[in-house]
């Protein structure tokens, strides 16, 4: 049981109390627990109760019998966002950018969560916020007509006409900001595009860009042969630049730790089978989604079953 799902049946606890207009000591009864239970939780201190001199946690099943108590179903969430060092490099970097509308760009491995910043960023930060996915098949004209379309003008016409349209959007809106993922698609005639919308955007809007992969060795190796107009693009950016972490064991360790997995030998199983922080959620979700199914605890011999790996 994850910490999100015992916050949710506390809330849940507290409304049906405050419903039924009935007491802690009440409610200790319907459920079979103990009293002193219900005021940990109401008090957040599930991880912190008194026991013999130490601190002890509140178990599964009193969580469980609380829920059932008060006919709470219980969602399965198998995943929680956690403020990864990555998510919070590119949060501030997000918010540099749009503040101060200068450029920002985020390096790093596919898979180290840089999309996923962006979206949630998105998400929590609707107005003014757009966000554009390169594909690789995009042409430079269809380059800017998804920026167009992120941004909400008019995609048609020539690359200028919408370029301006896209241009006069922006500078008229308050900190705006402009995000670029998955530029490592990009193909060279496009970054005379971005070049010409960094320019006439100048101090007027935040603008990052994604890259994965040694996105700035990629963009400094072209410029340092003057490659089109990629010196120029370079100089714009490499200030900015910010550079994403792989994933490393003390993260997966927190991270299953919170999500209920705290077998040792199940946690380094899991590590061993990931590479990046997207393979770990794959692999977490699968296996509490099956666990929970089959009413099975993850231990590395579940891991193994489910994974097909060797010991």
């Amino acid at each position: 049981m994850t910490e999100n799902q015992k916050e949710q049946i506390a809330k849940a606890m507290e409304q049906y109390i405050a419903d039924k207009g009935i007491t802690n000591v009440r409610l200790a009864e319907i459920a079979g627990i103990s009293n002193a239970y219900i005021t940990h939780i109401i008090n957040r201190k599930w991880n912190e109760v008194p026991s013999g001199g130490k601190t002890a946690r509140i178990g599964e099943s009193t969580f469980q019998s609380i829920a059932r108590a008060i006919g709470f179903n219980l969602q399965d969430t198998f995943w929680e966002h956690f403020d990864t060092l990555n998510y919070c490099e590119a949060i501030v970097a997000f918010e540099d950018a749009r503040k101060l509308h200068i450029r920002k760009a985020l390096d790093g491995p596919t898979g180290c969560g840089k999309t996923y910043s962006a979206d949630k960023y998105c998400t929590d930060n609707p107005d003014r916020t757009y966000k554009v996915k390169c594909a690789d098949d995009l042409t430079a004209k269809g380059f800017m007509q998804e920026m167009a379309e992120a941004v909400g003008v008019s995609s048609t016409g020539g690359r200028a006409a919408i370029r301006k349209a896209i241009v006069r959007k922006l500078a008229a809106e308050k900190n705006p900001l402009l995000m670029i993922d998955e530029a490592e698609n990009l193909k060279d005639s496009s970054y005379g595009a971005l070049k010409a919308i960094c320019d006439d955007l100048e101090g007027k809007c935040g603008i990052v860009i994604l890259g994965a992969n040694n996105y700035e060795r990629k963009l400094s190796k072209k410029a340092m042969h003057e490659t089109g107009c990629f010196p120029q693009i370079y100089r714009r950016f490499k200030n900015g630049f910010v550079q994403m972490y792989v994933l490393n064991q003390e993260e997966v360790i927190e991270y299953c730790q919170a999500l209920g997995i705290t077998l040792k030998g199940s946690i380094k199983a899991i590590f061993d089978l990931c590479f990046n922080m997207g393979e770990l959620h794959h692999v977490i979700v699968q296996l509490k989604r099956v666990a929970t199914e089959q009413n099975k605890e993850i231990t590395p011999e579940f891991i193994r079953e489910i994974f097909h790996t060797r010991a």
